[in-house]
């Protein structure tokens, strides 16, 4: 009977512990959230907002206290080896550089030391989800829905800033581009989060409710009003994949395509406007990345050859428009901001990183078996992650600071390097 309670007490203090470490973990990712919404204000290039003390600073340094206090014991040696393991050693090895080349190259060292290391730590808890995933598979899930809960109540804040604040009316919202001010959020960074919410809140219907469809009229809202390219992409990317893995049949897929482009050419010219791809000169540009009608040279070309005169050596990780006066530069892509900051010695693994994640995670979405089995929410959730991810590493240099689009890509290294949590889906 002794060794049965003392079994019983050992069970109820590991279940207990347990919970402890989720609700910790949970809490760390909702302040990661609150890192990337940005609440500081300049005058004259000098930051006057109190706020970002609070919101960034102390946030970043508590995520890095309690993250080494959950993992105190035999947890760390594994989380130490996963954080110099692939894919983690890619992400390091860039941010190890970029702090290096900063000092080396003397321009603001500390801001882009600062900045890599807000990476590292939001790194470091993703590399501690993983491991408490190991033990429960369910609680990656929990985390989703917790930045699904967050970017929901992101996107009421705007609204109630909108109509209550400000006075907007419907059409003022949808017809005039999205920026916000408290948080200092831009379309781009609207547009994917809204996406997100969207695509993740139609998976969770299992009945449709009120309450549910109101969620989605939200995040419906936010989208349109931001009018981003950046989250069209993302939109379209995502139905296709739907297409493919749901529609076996080549010709239902081609019919899909088909569709959309018929319906690209009769659509309305003003929903075309509101949209911001009427212009077929802006589209093909690149919204002025590739060339601007003032200069023939766009803001791409202009980064490139600023770097290409040493391509191994970095400046940090620093925004080069803000610190180096350079406005015509706007380094609004994931890979040439990681050459800037570190250069290619730097930057290579994180990008061999990025499409060996690329290719593993299409051949699992593609093979015959999963195309069988994999259709729950798994599958498809870990997919909304990759293509926004990936989309804005395109358009914006979101995977090379700590922002939305990085902390999904560190929920991705959950899923790689806990991998069984693939075969909790498949059972």
């Amino acid at each position: 009977m002794n060794i049965l309670f003392i079994k019983d007490l050992n069970i109820r203090s590991y279940i207990t512990l347990s919970v402890i470490r989720q609700k910790i973990l949970l809490f760390c990712v909702a302040l990661s959230y609150i890192i990337f919404l940005n609440f500081s204000q300049t005058e004259q290039g000098q930051l006057v907002n109190p706020l970002l003390l609070y919101t960034r600073v102390i946030p970043t340094f508590v995520i890095f206290a309690l993250t080494i206090a959950l993992n105190v014991g035999r947890r760390f040696p594994q989380s130490i080896r996963e954080l110099f393991r692939f894919p983690s050693i890619g992400v390091f090895w860039f941010l190890f550089v970029s702090i290096l080349w900063g000092f080396v190259q003397n321009i603001q060292p500390l801001w882009s030391a600062w900045k890599c290391f807000e990476m590292v730590v939001v790194l470091y808890m993703g590399i501690s989800i993983a491991l408490q995933c190991r033990e429960q598979p369910g609680f990656f899930f929990k985390v989703v829905e917790l930045v699904n809960i967050l970017s929901l109540i992101l996107c009421l804040w705007i609204l109630y800033l909108r109509f209550v604040v400000q006075g907007y009316s419907i059409e003022q919202l949808i017809f005039l581009r999205l920026n916000t001010e408290v948080p200092k959020m831009n379309a781009i960074n609207l547009s994917v989060i809204s996406a997100f919410g969207l695509f993740y809140n139609c998976i969770k219907i299992r009945r449709t409710t009120f309450f549910r469809l109101l969620i989605i009229v939200v995040f419906l809202l936010i989208f349109i009003a931001s009018k981003s390219r950046t989250g069209l992409v993302v939109i379209l990317v995502y139905i296709l994949f739907w297409s493919v893995l749901h529609l076996r049949s080549s010709w239902k897929i081609g019919s899909i395509l088909l569709g959309l482009g018929i319906g690209s050419l009769v659509v309305n010219q003003q929903v075309l406007e509101v949209l911001r791809i009427s212009d077929r000169q802006e589209v093909l540009t690149l919204g002025g990345r590739l060339s601007s009608n003032v200069n023939e040279t766009g803001a791409w070309p202009e980064t490139l050859r600023f770097v290409e005169r040493n391509m191994f050596i970095g400046l940090g990780n620093i925004n080069l428009s803000r610190f180096l006066d350079e406005k015509r530069f706007a380094v609004d892509n994931f890979f040439l901001q990681s050459i800037l900051a570190s250069g290619l010695f730097g930057s290579i693994i994180y990008f061999a990183v990025l499409f060996y994640l690329a290719f593993w995670w299409c051949r699992i979405v593609f093979s015959g078996a999963l195309r069988s089995n994999g259709k729950g929410p798994l599958i498809k959730i870990v997919s909304i992650l990759f293509i926004i991810a990936f989309t804005r590493s395109l358009t914006t240099n979101d995977l090379a600071f700590h922002g939305f689009g990085f902390l999904l890509f560190v929920l991705l290294f959950t899923i790689y390097i806990n991998r069984r949590i693939l075969r909790y889906e498949l059972q």
